[in-house]
């Protein structure tokens, strides 16, 4: 068994880098993975860059390449509700696109408007929460090649969907896994909250929140 992990940013995969053992580097379409071990656990560790396709090329291809038997993608988001606050840890529920039409979803692939998370791992990871005493909630997800940094825009994406975050890779990752029916599960810590403050709240916070969720994935590691 081969669990695949993936961050957007080097701040978002670091701290989950210095805990791994025997190290292999392997270089290819423009991106780094770092395969070796876990608490005992084979795992293979990728900084993908921003974004939906950059997420979804990294997502194949440790499929193909080192064929993971799970992926969770960690990182930060921005929050979609006023209850929400900075440092809350999302774990994953369902998981769609702002920026596909839902037709589009439903008529082609991945044939579904909203792709699921894993059951397991879900739940796994809301214990593993409740343990370590982490603030969290099982929220869904809606992604977009957009930087969500104003009201305006997440106000739009409020009226369309009832998420919980937003962010820039996950439901691209969860389509690559729903196709290969490979699990998925998206660990993810509010770092901001999509709106006209976010560029100056993100700096701030993006660090902190970032190794909260890979906290949460190397106790996840533990179990699976």
């Amino acid at each position: 068994m081969v669990i695949g992990l993936i961050g957007a940013m080097n701040v978002e995969t670091e701290l989950i880098m210095n805990k791994f053992e025997d190290v292999t580097v392997n270089q290819a379409i423009g991106m780094t993975f770092y395969s070796g071990e876990l608490f005992n656990k084979k795992v293979v560790l990728v900084t993908s860059s921003i974004g939906k396709v950059n997420a979804a090329i990294c997502a194949q291809y440790i499929i193909d390449k080192y064929n993971v038997s799970t992926i969770i993608n960690t990182g930060i988001a921005g929050s979609l509700k006023d209850d929400i606050e900075i440092n809350t840890t999302i774990i994953s529920n369902k998981l769609t696109y702002h920026d596909v039409r839902r037709i589009q979803m439903i008529e082609s692939l991945p044939n579904t408007e909203f792709l699921q998370t894993d059951e397991y791992l879900q739940t796994l990871a809301s214990k593993k929460s409740v343990e370590l005493s982490i603030n969290h909630i099982i929220g869904d997800y809606v992604t977009g090649d957009s930087f969500v940094n104003s009201k305006e825009e997440s106000d739009k994406i409020k009226f369309k969907y009832d998420a919980d975050c937003v962010d820039m890779e996950s439901a691209a990752i969860a389509h690559v896994c729903h196709l290969n029916m490979v699990p998925f599960l998206a660990i993810k810590s509010i770092s901001d909250n999509a709106d006209d403050k976010t560029d100056e709240v993100l700096e701030i916070n993006r660090e902190s929140v970032a190794k909260k969720s890979a906290k949460l994935v190397l106790e996840i590691l533990k179990d699976i």
